[in-house]
């Protein structure tokens, strides 16, 4: 008759430890601390002459793999957005999660892969240094 409380009160600390667990990999939102700057980010992204090409690749084990319709994203290399991104390279076990502000967000152009092989292109773009988001 001891056993069986015994047996329940080592499931019972199982099963707390699995939660503790699961709690604490769930990742910490972190924000830049740079101010955002709307007019340097708007000035990047419009009223330009520049066109960037590119392809999307990734390494995949199925030879019949398309991009076709892959979405890109562009967002200017202003300090706000550096800040973002150095934030996202310092994540290395999953820790944090580098977030932006909704206007720093809306600050973006989006085109999608045109072909099956992952061609894409942004137009009308001011020379310079941008950041390259994929969702595959």
């Amino acid at each position: 008759m001891r056993s069986k409380p015994v047996l329940f009160l080592i499931l019972c600390i199982f099963s707390c430890k699995i939660k503790l667990q699961a709690q604490e990999q769930q990742p910490v939102p972190v924000f830049p601390g740079a101010s955002f700057n709307k007019h340097e980010a708007g000035s990047m992204l419009n009223n330009g002459t520049a066109t960037l090409h590119g392809i999307i690749t990734k390494k995949s084990k199925n030879p019949d793999n398309t991009y076709l319709g892959i979405v890109v994203t562009l967002f200017p290399c202003a300090p706000y957005f550096d800040e973002w991104y150095d934030l996202q390279m310092k994540n290395k076990r999953g820790n944090t999660l580098a977030m932006m502000s909704s206007e720093a967000y809306s600050y973006r152009i989006l085109t999608k892969a045109s072909d099956k092989d992952g061609t894409f292109e942004f137009r009308n773009l001011k020379p310079g240094k941008y950041y390259l988001q994929m969702a595959l």
